[in-house]
C-alpha cells in the first residue's frame, strides 16, 4: 500500500512530487468513476485506495492502493493595452499583451491562436486572425460612439481565455467662420474673420485656432 501521509516519497510519471507544487487538494470520493474539478493549476496528485469487505469466514479486508498524477494547464493570461482618446477617422492601436503564466513542473503549452473581435456602435462585428502571435492590433474608426474590442486568446492545450474593453470615439469639431465685412477695396480698411461659429467635438473645448491666408497673406 501507498503511504498517503507522505506521498513525497513516491516518483510519478510527470516528475517527482515536492514541496514547489502544489500537487494536492482536499477532495474525495466513493465510485467506480468520479469527476473533481481543479480550481488551480499544476501537477496534481491523484490517489485511488480500493478495498473489500470483510471474507468469510475470516474477519480481514483486502486493500490496495495507486497514486498517478495529472497536469492541469492554466488559462492564458489574456490583456491588451488600448488608447486613451480616438476621434473620428482616427488609426486606433490596441498593444497585445498576453502570455501563458509559469507554473512549476507544467512545461509545452504554447499560444496556437489569437482573435480579435471588433464591434462597432450599430453593432456591427469585424474579426481578425492576425499572422503573429504578438500582433497589435491597428483599426481606422471611422463611426462616432462606443467601440467593444474583444481579444480571444487559444493553445495547444486546449485552454482558452478572453479579454474585452471598450473605446469612446470621439465627434470632430466643426470649423467656421464670418468674415466682417464680407467685401473691401484692396489696401483699404480691415478684414475681421470671425471663427465663433466653430462648435467643439465630445472630446472637449477648442482650445487652439491655425488660420492659413496662403503664402502672401499679410497680417
Amino acid at each position: 500500500d501507498i503511504d498517503s501521509t507522505n506521498i513525497s516519497n513516491y516518483l510519478l510519471p510527470n516528475g517527482p512530487i515536492n514541496s514547489d507544487t502544489n500537487y494536492l487538494q482536499n477532495s474525495s470520493g466513493f465510485g467506480l468513476q468520479i469527476s473533481h474539478t481543479y480550481t488551480t493549476p499544476g501537477v496534481k496528485c491523484v490517489l485511488q485506495q480500493m478495498a473489500t469487505g470483510p471474507i468469510l469466514p475470516c474477519n480481514y479486508e483486502y486493500s490496495n492502493s495507486t497514486i498517478d498524477s495529472i497536469i492541469i494547464y492554466p488559462k492564458p493570461d489574456v490583456n491588451f493595452i488600448k488608447e486613451g482618446n480616438v476621434c473620428l477617422n482616427d488609426s486606433a492601436t490596441f498593444l497585445y499583451n498576453s502570455q501563458i503564466p509559469t507554473i512549476p513542473g507544467v512545461i509545452g503549452q504554447t499560444i496556437t491562436a489569437v482573435t480579435w473581435e471588433v464591434t462597432t456602435p450599430p453593432g456591427n462585428i469585424d474579426t481578425y486572425i492576425l499572422g503573429s502571435y504578438n500582433d497589435n492590433l491597428q483599426i481606422l474608426v471611422d463611426n462616432t460612439g462606443y467601440w467593444n474590442i474583444k481579444l480571444t486568446v487559444e493553445t495547444n492545450k486546449g485552454c482558452s481565455n478572453l479579454y474585452e474593453d471598450s473605446i469612446l470615439v470621439h465627434t470632430l469639431p466643426e470649423a467656421a467662420f464670418t468674415i466682417i465685412p464680407d467685401s473691401a477695396c484692396l489696401g483699404n480698411g480691415l478684414t475681421y474673420f470671425n471663427a465663433i461659429s466653430s462648435t467643439d467635438g465630445s472630446a472637449g473645448q477648442i482650445v487652439e485656432y491655425n488660420w492659413n491666408f496662403g503664402p502672401n497673406a499679410i497680417f
